[in-house]
């Protein structure tokens, strides 16, 4: 399964590391709305971004094994 990562409820569709900082591309909200970039210090991107399991609508008998 892949791993999606959001952040402040908008998905993270892409990422670069700077140095220190890490830029971050967020998803559109519409259609015409921009995708948006921010800039995030290493110590936000640790404490701010939730890692999430995106489940590809497989076998649901195999997602639920332990």
């Amino acid at each position: 399964m892949p791993i999606e990562k959001w952040y402040r409820g908008r998905r993270i569709t892409y990422t670069k590391r700077r140095g220190e900082i890490i830029l971050v591309k967020l998803a559109r909200r519409s259609a015409s709305e921009k995708p948006e970039w921010i800039a995030l210090t290493l110590d936000q991107y640790q404490r701010e971004v939730i890692k999430k399991y995106h489940h590809d609508g497989g076998d649901s008998k195999d997602s639920n094994r332990n």
